[in-house]
């Protein structure tokens, strides 16, 4: 699948450090507003947390942006291609409460994090979040602080072989020799030999069934 087009969610990205009155000349009026940990919330599409469009202030102006990707259809291998190995991934949630197995994907320096819906690179990406770039650290005791505590996430091991996405090439996959191919390559003497031994046979047989046949007693109704 080809890489995600990250520059199509720059309008987004853009509203990164407006302040509520700019959103909302932008956006209209929100669904809802919360305030949670002293910072405002603006919910947009849907009063749903998995399905909002939610925007996050702090000192007047937005500080991360986080946007329902469920119905895109996009893979985490899809982001990896985009932005490189993700500088930090871990779980949600604890394990043994998440049937999901949902993980974060964030890339702190670039500013944006994904959740996706299991623990490998074809797993569906639910949320796409942005934020002002910081170091991981930062992200860890800033918008990852939820996360801080939980299990890393280790399947990205093999991502580290893809820096970027151009880098990743099929070449390698398409090359593979085919086992079947190379058992009969291997095992041609052997498989000839039986192939003999099989027509032998079925000749032998033939031989004997045509012996039986002139030798067997002739029925009554052949004189009828």
């Amino acid at each position: 699948m080809a890489k995600i087009d990250v520059d199509t969610y720059k309008t987004y990205i853009e509203l990164l450090g407006q302040t509520p009155d700019q959103v909302t000349a932008i956006k209209g009026n929100p669904k809802k507003q919360s305030t949670e940990e002293g910072s405002l919330y603006y919910w947009y599409g849907s009063i749903a947390p998995s399905q909002a469009e939610l925007y996050r202030f702090a000192d007047g102006k937005v500080v991360w942006v986080s946007l329902d990707m469920s119905d895109q259809n996009f893979s985490l291998d899809q982001f990896v291609q985009a932005l490189g190995s993700p500088a930090y991934s871990i779980r949600r949630y604890a394990e043994k409460n998440d049937s999901l197995r949902n993980h974060v994907a964030a890339w702190p320096e670039q500013g944006k994090a994904v959740i996706v819906n299991g623990v490998d690179l074809n797993a569906s990406v639910v949320r796409f979040e942005f934020f002002q770039p910081e170091t991981v650290q930062e992200y860890l005791t800033n918008f990852g602080k939820d996360y801080a505590d939980k299990e890393k996430v280790n399947l990205l091991e093999s991502a580290t072989s893809f820096p970027q996405a151009s880098a990743i090439d099929n070449q390698q996959i398409q090359t593979q020799p085919n086992s079947v191919n190379q058992f009969f390559s291997q095992n041609k003497t052997q498989l000839s030999l039986i192939i003999v031994l099989l027509i032998a046979l079925v000749i032998v047989t033939i031989r004997a069934l045509r012996k039986s046949h002139r030798n067997r007693t002739p029925g009554i109704g052949k004189y009828k």
